[in-house]
């Protein structure tokens, strides 16, 4: 494809890279018959500690076709930008990419092992630790914050908080084979936005608007097994709590700002029994806004 022509249309994402080693995979095409090209490059600002390998023999920057990959070293958090290059007889610009950690995840130091120590008939075993915690990375906009991530205990933005979430995206920390997480959010204005990219931003970032409603999806063939866990504050102090494999929150009258959100995943074999897992009653939301289909 000639990148140069006048007859193509491009649309440009940026896409934030959490510090580890990954591969990016062109998974599929929404026009099998004219799929667009797809060009990863650093963004400008944030190119320090990453490197893109793409593969021997490969045009460099680009994923010609479905089924190409690069792989991508970060060193600390940042983004690339994903072009794609579409002929203007193109029927759809829609791509889904998929990032997948490939090295293991290295937190904190482990706390050394205690020694020993008998157990009796009344001893209570500590719970095991969740195996699932932190397998997701939030980024997102705050009101007076600017861009920032998601704290140590999970939130973006904090419940209780004043300053709206003007935009958010949802990246897999490590990889988790057989998921995919499907995301969007309604904004105050009423426009909708779906995330096309792992990690992309959806929302109103620029433009000073909070979001009135998040959606959640878990999808891929192990999503049977799995749900989701979100909690979102909302001005004026409401915190709403949900899981399950679809999820949409907004607040009790659909129109409060969102000032805080937490995603979580864990297994339903190890969750907790349903009437402990059922929201607090509160007053009724508004029903869940009909969403553009994400690429499968």
């Amino acid at each position: 494809m000639d990148m140069t022509s006048s007859n193509q249309r491009f649309v440009t994402r940026r896409l934030p890279v959490p510090v580890g080693l990954h591969v990016l995979r062109y998974v599929s095409s929404a026009d099998p018959k004219r799929p667009p090209v797809v060009i990863v490059a650093p963004k400008p600002d944030e190119a320090d500690g990453l490197d893109i390998v793409f593969a021997p023999g490969a045009t460099h920057d680009v994923l010609e076709r479905v089924g190409d990959c690069v792989v991508i070293r970060a060193l600390r958090a940042a983004a690339v930008l994903v072009t794609t290059a579409s002929h203007v007889t193109a029927r759809s610009d829609d791509v889904e990419l998929r990032m997948e950690r490939l090295d293991a995840v290295r937190d904190a130091v482990p706390a050394p092992v205690p020694a020993p120590v008998m157990k009796t008939a009344s001893a209570v075993s500590a719970p095991a630790a969740d195996p699932h915690a932190g397998i997701f990375e939030i980024q997102g906009h705050v009101q007076r914050r600017g861009d920032c991530a998601a704290g140590p205990d999970g939130w973006l933005g904090a419940a209780g908080a004043v300053d709206r979430i003007e935009a958010f995206g949802v990246a897999w920390q490590r990889p988790a084979p057989g998921l995919r997480l499907h995301y969007g959010c309604t904004v105050e204005d009423g426009t909708q936005h779906v995330a096309k990219l792992p990690g992309q931003l959806v929302g109103s970032r620029g433009r000073s608007l909070g979001i009135a409603e998040v959606r959640f999806e878990l999808g891929g063939k192990r999503a049977s097994e799995f749900e989701l866990v979100v909690s979102v504050s909302f001005q004026g102090g409401a915190v709403r709590t949900v899981a399950g494999r679809q999820i949409a929150l907004a607040g009790p009258t659909g129109s409060e700002r969102i000032t805080g959100l937490r995603v979580g995943l864990r297994e339903i074999a190890l969750a907790l029994p349903a009437p402990e897992r059922s929201e607090p009653a509160r007053p009724a939301a508004p029903a869940a806004r009909p969403q553009a289909a994400v690429p499968a």
